[in-house]
């Protein structure tokens, strides 16, 4: 499988960082378009359509912030490593190092029990 191209991994990467900035909790597609400099959210799902079909993301249709890393898309972004059981968070170094461990715990729990916590 070919993996992220450059742009495809800074989405990857700012829906990581927003999950643990935010509990686990995923991002708005209003939000990662302004990030992006996408304009429209139609731009916006061609790049999440694309990560879906490399096994990147997953997303539950219907739902507000239905957008989730697979573990490769983890794995691309540098935070697991050999599957869930090995669940690695890096330090940063920042005072909100242990909120953002909550956050990934959290969506971990929500992995397991097939997106409820």
């Amino acid at each position: 499988m070919i993996g992220p191209t450059d742009r495809q991994l800074l989405l990857l990467q700012l829906i990581h960082q927003h999950c643990a900035d935010n509990f686990g909790q995923p991002p708005t597609m209003r939000w990662l378009c302004s990030k992006m400099g996408i304009n429209s959210t139609n731009g916006l799902n061609d790049h999440l359509v694309a990560l879906e079909r490399k096994g990147l993301v997953t997303r539950q249709p219907e739902v507000s912030r239905g957008l989730w890393l697979t573990d490769a898309g983890l794995r691309a972004v540098g935070v697991l490593q050999d599957g869930l059981d090995d669940f690695i968070v890096k330090y940063s170094g920042d005072v909100n190092h242990d909120e953002r461990v909550l956050g990934w715990l959290k969506e971990l729990l929500r992995r397991r029990n097939g997106g409820n916590v």
